[in-house]
């Protein structure tokens, strides 16, 4: 293979590029100039290594999750994943985490790498006021002011626990209407389930909305909710994005005490309710305890959402990011083709 160190070269020869990764390529031949290449996931790892070992740029991997640690990653498919990332990390300047702890993790499994977090946090929208309340929610629905509002937003399944999310709703002693912002196939299986569990009148289904929206949406809820367990390592440790959006909202949010990263941040700024979710009980009385009317309902976590969350704003978050960047367009022997791994 021209241009590429025999290692690579082999590699290549046993692992050929498929239909996507040929045309990617194709694609940057033909391009008269690219500084850096930045692979978003370990889907795109390969082509991006190729690319950049021809151009003779830096190489950026942005490794969203710990791809061989997901759920429902067993057996041949989890050691294709782990042997790929592990054979082609060390031909990246730099890769990209979503905190600390996934950077620990990647350096224990492959020993390589100059490690630069960058979180799932993201934007106020213009025109956004984090001290005030928007009724996106409430004039879509058609919800009176004093019904309480929890939202989920993004892809539901049962791998997410929205049914123990549902149950746990149909459980609690407040009487919270759920508002799902998703989609996908399973929208069905879910709204058959609120019928079975006697809740359909408080359970509402919206389509995605433009991103510009989606924080005017958390923030026209009165919590919102992040279902997931720590099962696995990879969301034990996650970030979520849905996290971020909510802090972005100023509005509470209810989690597992088990997820590492949100404890970090929910727990100690006093952001909402955290306990261990197993069952739907444990989902029942998150949202009971968010509401507790004697504890100062959901309005008690607001005031540290307005005060705190500009900190967890993308603009702060990305700071070591932007650094990195700086780095890579300016320190020239980065650039150097050598016999050796950069």
């Amino acid at each position: 293979m021209e241009g590429v160190r025999h290692e690579l070269s082999e590699y290549f020869s046993d692992h050929p590029l498929d239909y996507w990764e040929t045309e990617v390529l194709r694609f940057a031949e033909n391009l008269d100039n690219i500084d850096i290449v930045h692979a978003h996931d370990l889907t795109a790892l390969r082509i991006a290594v190729l690319i950049g070992e021809k151009r003779n740029i830096p190489v950026v991997y942005d490794a969203h999750e710990l791809y061989s640690y997901q759920p429902g990653i067993f057996g041949q498919r989890k050691r294709e994943l782990f042997e790929t990332e592990h054979t082609l990390i060390k031909y990246c300047n730099e890769v990209v985490v979503i905190n600390s702890d996934q950077a620990g993790v990647m350096q224990m499994d492959h020993g390589h790498g100059s490690y630069t977090p960058l979180t799932n946090a993201t934007v106020r929208p213009i025109g956004f006021d984090v001290t005030k309340r928007y009724a996106y929610a409430r004039e879509k629905l058609n919800l009176p002011d004093d019904a309480k509002l929890v939202l989920f937003m993004g892809g539901i399944n049962r791998g997410r626990k929205i049914h123990l999310l549902m149950e746990g709703a149909a459980r609690a002693k407040t009487p919270v209407h759920l508002v799902f912002l998703s989609w996908g196939m399973e929208v069905q299986e879910f709204k058959l389930l609120a019928i079975e569990l006697g809740i359909a009148d408080r359970t509402h289904f919206v389509d995605p909305v433009p991103w510009s929206e989606v924080v005017f949406w958390a923030a026209s809820v009165d919590a919102g909710f992040m279902p997931y367990q720590a099962l696995d390592l990879n969301t034990r440790i996650s970030s979520p994005n849905k996290m971020y959006e909510f802090i972005a909202a100023g509005t509470p949010m209810i989690g597992s005490s088990e997820l590492v990263n949100v404890k970090k941040i929910v727990e100690t700024e006093g952001f909402g309710v955290l306990i261990p979710l197993k069952d739907a009980k444990d989902y029942a009385s998150a949202i009971d305890i968010m509401f507790d009317e004697k504890l100062g309902g959901s309005e008690r976590f607001r005031q540290a959402l307005i005060e705190r969350s500009d900190q967890y704003l993308f603009e702060s978050e990305s700071r070591e990011f932007a650094k990195m960047y700086d780095r890579l367009l300016n320190i020239d022997e980065t650039l150097e083709c050598t016999d050796e791994p950069v």
